[in-house]
């Protein structure tokens, strides 16, 4: 059964909502299984992005056809823990109080000098990320979570292809123009797959952030440093490939999150 979310073209939109959630969907399992559980859903205007050669395309196209105060683009096998909502309007009455130029909040990055800030349970990776807690700022966020202030009027560069790194674009971006980027304490359950190597359209974002943000080069992420050379792109496919044969001998296989809600509880992400 497809999930009952809100589609914003059903609604008949009076006022501006304080938020607009967005969402590039190629998985409805994924969706109905993580997304759909989470009970933000049922109280804002979901944008579901489908058929789309890129996230910028993707995420653009459901920003611009939906305005609010702010915009929440998650992925579809993310479940937002009960109450997840509420942290969020703590985080942005404190930024509003404290940095008129904040733009965008993850819920994990890297800080100013490199080191990884947020929490979150991946499911990828079979652990938690628990890396600090309260706000930092940012030079990169990963993907899995980003909130956008309307105001701060930012896009994706749609010249960049393919599904990943545009996170870590869109801070650099913020940053050259004025802005701040912050990671939160918004704890969040990524019921992502297993990915061992990373394919050739991660390769076409890194070269292509290479050669984007050249001057500004290292910027470390969430997986590996953008650098000059590069190299880290290949060492870690290397490793990874060992990884996955060792696996492979082992028998060991990768199982997605049954109980989302229920994971979410045990770590202390919603009561």
């Amino acid at each position: 059964m497809f999930c009952q979310i809100k589609e914003v073209e059903a609604l008949i939109v009076v006022t501006r909502p304080k938020y607009s959630i967005v969402v590039a969907v190629n998985d409805d399992d994924a969706l109905q299984k993580n997304l759909c559980l989470s009970e933000c859903i049922d109280e804002y205007p979901v944008q579901q992005q489908r058929d789309f050669t890129s996230a910028a395309l993707a995420l653009n196209n459901g920003m611009s056809a939906q305005d609010a105060d702010y915009f929440v683009l998650v992925h579809q096998d993310v479940y937002l823990p009960h109450g997840w909502l509420n942290g969020l309007n703590e985080v942005i009455d404190k930024l509003s109080a404290e940095d008129s130029t904040w733009a965008v909040i993850g819920v994990v990055g890297t800080d100013m000098k490199g080191g990884l800030v947020g929490k979150l349970w991946s499911q990828g990776i079979k652990q938690e990320i628990d890396a600090g807690v309260g706000l930092a700022k940012v030079r990169s966020l990963d993907e899995v979570l980003l909130v956008f202030r309307g105001s701060a009027g930012l896009k994706f560069d749609e010249g960049m292809t393919g599904f990943h790194l545009y996170g870590t674009d869109i801070v650099q971006q913020a940053i050259s123009l004025g802005h701040s980027c912050y990671c939160a304490h918004l704890p969040i359950i990524h019921n992502d797959k297993k990915k061992y190597t990373l394919d050739n359209s991660y390769h076409h974002g890194y070269r292509y952030m290479q050669k984007k943000w050249h001057h500004q080069l290292p910027i470390s992420t969430t997986v590996m440093p953008i650098t000059k050379s590069g190299l880290e792109y290949y060492v870690r496919n290397l490793k990874q490939l060992k990884r996955k044969l060792f696996d492979k001998a082992l028998g060991l296989k990768h199982m997605l999150v049954d109980d989302p809600k229920k994971l979410a509880r045990e770590l202390g992400y919603e009561e």
